[in-house]
């Protein structure tokens, strides 16, 4: 067995740009949407959440 790290191929990398930063992104925009019009409840919890996500998942890609 080989301790040699496999390469990481393109679509590898977009799914994790997806997840990291994709999901995040759509999340605030519905919950502003959301909030703009008028629906509130649960909603800036939600929002704080994915920002949350979002800028922890940007950190650890810088950090590493």
């Amino acid at each position: 067995m080989s301790n040699q790290p496999q390469p990481v191929s393109c679509l590898d990398e977009i799914k994790q740009i997806l997840v990291d930063f994709g999901l995040p992104a759509l999340i605030i925009i519905v919950s502003m949407v959301l909030l703009l019009t008028g629906v509130d409840g649960e909603i800036k919890t939600v929002l704080a959440l994915a920002a949350g996500w979002m800028f922890k998942s940007g950190y650890t890609k810088a950090k590493k």
